[in-house]
């Protein structure tokens, strides 16, 4: 959010190539800002907001919105200005000094500065605007020095009153700053007087000016109001799901979910097969006690060919997606809140994340998190498009285990493995996207040699975030039952929305929303539950072929 909407339109990079090209556009080529400050979902307590030494009524309106963050940089070209303050003017000195600029018949705070020494630093100011100086004390600006013009060149020039008169005056317009017009008068200072005020309405300038500070005050008594009903509306807005698409079949539970696809043959048990559980414990692959007592339920510890069985199939995987044009990305384990939102997480899985108290940071629940905000506030170029992503994450989710499931072995883990795969791309050929996505993961399902059902998810067990979304599950010989590996979603424009993510077509200045897809290719846990069952034998376990180089066995004994 900037100082007043009307300076912007939606395109910051526009402005930015016109803020450094006067001639660019014969309109915005005449406006100038002197900040830029983003609203996000997560808190920025900083500054005076984070002094509990300074009081919420010496604090300009601006600045008492703690999910505001100065991005004036990502916008035009900015300069730090160190100031030498005048204390004369106030006993005692406040911690903070204010930059102010000329709106509305009177000066506004756009930021603040920590004083020290009578002097202060203030951050990342436009070009080409003037300046006052100012403290703020129970909701009134006053005056901490001159005003001063920081030129486009980063010099400063002081304007100071001279001749008779004793004060400058600026004329604001619209509350908007025409760079022609403003340099033009700004050169031409004469007697004290700059753009404005002629002889003679002295009076009716005070006048306005009483009357703007009142409006002022009841304007900032309503400001804490409006900023609660915004963040209530705003949280209403983001527990809101996507859309279904018209193809989701209409029910309550996995129940009513449609069958797209099944392999014929299922293997049927024999009577000396044993479940994943017993197979590790067996062959030592896997030690679920010691997990339990380094952590806690819910993360084992893979040993000798069960980690290698791990390794092998993460490598596979990885390999397989890059050979089908998905680039390897190796993000972070923890996310922020503004990621967590973006990509849908929050606010509806909240509960079901680790949380991270002192740095409010959140493990990740897959790879699509971090991957997809990879591109969070950015314009594309058409020419991009599409991107594929594939990672490699160890994954974290406290729901593991409380859906009254069977939960034994690596049915249902709170820490486990996993490869995904993600995809930003144009509306109008993302449901072909999702066809491939979904060729992809079967693909390697058959290459595994497991047995496995494509399942399509009805409405009412589909995700919060999803417009379409088919399941892959393998089929679990010993357990007699299947079990889901891979999720793949087109989540049409709903993340991009929330992610601020678009694309523009080349020669055409309209921005669009792009569509994301995101699908496992694949989870871990049970795909190795699948393969120690299925491929159990008289000998041992055998190793799947194409898992045999990364092996180097094709037998586990």
């Amino acid at each position: 959010m900037c100082i007043r909407d009307r300076f912007w339109d939606d395109d910051r990079w526009k402005y930015k190539r016109i803020y450094n090209n006067k001639s660019y556009d014969s309109f915005w080529g005449k406006f100038r800002l002197p900040k830029v400050y983003r609203k996000t979902f997560s808190n920025h307590t900083e500054g005076p907001l984070s002094d509990k030494k300074v009081a919420r009524e010496d604090i300009p309106p601006l600045f008492l919105n703690e999910k505001k963050i100065d991005v004036s940089s990502e916008y035009f070209e900015t300069q730090d200005i160190r100031v030498i303050l005048n204390t004369d003017s106030i006993n005692p000195i406040p911690g903070y000094a204010y930059l102010s600029v000329y709106n509305y018949q009177d000066w506004i705070p756009v930021q603040w500065g920590k004083i020290k020494d009578q002097q202060v630093t203030f951050d990342k100011m436009g070009k080409d605007i003037v300046y006052l100086p100012t403290y703020y004390v129970k909701g009134k600006s006053i005056p901490a020095g001159q005003p001063f013009w920081l030129k486009s060149d980063g010099t400063l020039q002081n304007l100071s009153a001279n001749g008779e008169k004793g004060q400058v005056v600026i004329r604001n317009f619209a509350g908007q700053v025409p760079f022609n017009e403003n340099r033009k008068n700004l050169t031409s200072l004469k007697g004290g007087e700059l753009w404005g005020m002629k002889n003679g309405k002295k009076e009716e300038a005070e006048k306005a000016r009483l009357e703007t500070t009142e409006l002022k005050e009841e304007i900032a008594a309503l400001v804490p109001q409006l900023n609660a009903i915004t963040d209530e509306l705003t949280e209403v807005l983001l527990r809101l799901p996507n859309m279904p698409h018209s193809s989701v079949p209409r029910g309550k539970s996995e129940a009513d979910n449609q069958i797209a696809k099944i392999v014929e043959s299922i293997p049927q048990r024999h009577e000396n097969d044993l479940p994943h559980w017993e197979l590790a414990k067996k062959y030592n692959l896997i030690d679920f006690e010691a997990g339990v007592k380094i952590t806690g339920a819910g993360f084992p510890v893979y040993k000798g060919l069960g980690a290698r069985l791990q390794r092998a199939l993460i490598h596979f995987f990885l390999e397989e997606n890059i050979k089908a044009g998905y680039e390897e990305i190796m993000p972070p384990l923890m996310v922020n809140a503004d990621s967590g939102y973006g990509t849908g997480q929050l606010p509806d899985k909240d509960g079901q994340m680790y949380y991270v108290n002192e740095d409010k940071l959140y493990l990740i629940p897959t790879a699509e998190v971090p991957v997809t905000n990879l591109y969070r506030d950015m314009i594309l170029e058409g020419e991009q498009l599409p991107i594929k992503n594939t990672a490699y994450t160890a994954c974290f989710r406290r729901e593991a285990g409380s859906y009254g499931k069977d939960v034994r072995g690596l049915n249902r883990l709170h820490q486990f493995d996993k490869v995904e795969i993600v995809q930003i791309t144009k509306p109008e050929i993302s449901y072909e996207a999702l066809d491939g996505m979904v060729k992809h993961v079967e693909s390697l399902l058959v290459k595994l040699g497991l047995p496995y059902r494509i399942v399509r998810l009805c409405g009412g067990d589909i995700s919060f975030t999803s417009a379409l979304t088919y399941d892959f599950e393998v089929f679990s010989k010993a357990q007699e039952k299947w079990l889901e590996v891979s999720s793949v979603s087109n989540f049409e424009d709903f993340q991009a929305n929330r992610l601020k993510l678009r694309y523009r077509t080349k020669g055409e200045k309209k921005t669009n929303m792009v569509h994301t897809l995101n699908g496992s290719s694949l989870a871990l846990p049970r795909i190795v539950a699948a393969l120690l069952e299925n491929y159990q034998c008289a000998e041992g376990i055998r190793v799947p072929e194409v898992l045999q180089p990364f092996m180097g066995t094709e037998l586990i004994k």
